[in-house]
């Protein structure tokens, strides 16, 4: 094998895992984002647990960063919360960055995210 053949896979491997990290630390901050809303919204535990589940599966969509902030958002609306989308945002990152961390934290490298 060529060291530039080996160099590109090691590359290749390095991004697999990132994106791997990535996903792991948006679908947990999907799942703080729905506990958090939860709590403004009033909801059961049992209520929290599928709100939960409904935003990591929107994870899965293109774009799920943008429509779990949307549905976050838009729940909150319909339930009479006044928060500005802009809290929502700024929650989402801020949960985003502690999933980082704690993912960080157990050894494993640390994902970089895209603005959700």
């Amino acid at each position: 094998m060529y060291p530039s053949t080996e160099r590109q896979n090691g590359i290749e491997a390095q991004f697999s895992l990132g994106q791997q990290l990535l996903f792991r630390a948006q679908v947990r901050r999907a799942r703080r984002l729905a506990a958090w809303a939860a709590g403004k919204r009033r909801l059961t535990p049992s209520q929290a647990a599928e709100y939960a589940d409904v935003l990591v599966g929107l994870q899965m969509e293109p774009r799920g960063n943008r429509l779990i902030v949307d549905r976050v958002f838009l729940d909150l609306v319909r339930d009479g919360c006044d928060i500005p989308r802009t809290l929502v945002e700024r929650e989402a990152e801020h949960l985003l960055t502690l999933a980082e961390a704690e993912i960080r934290d157990t050894g494993a490298p640390a994902p970089r995210h895209a603005p959700a």
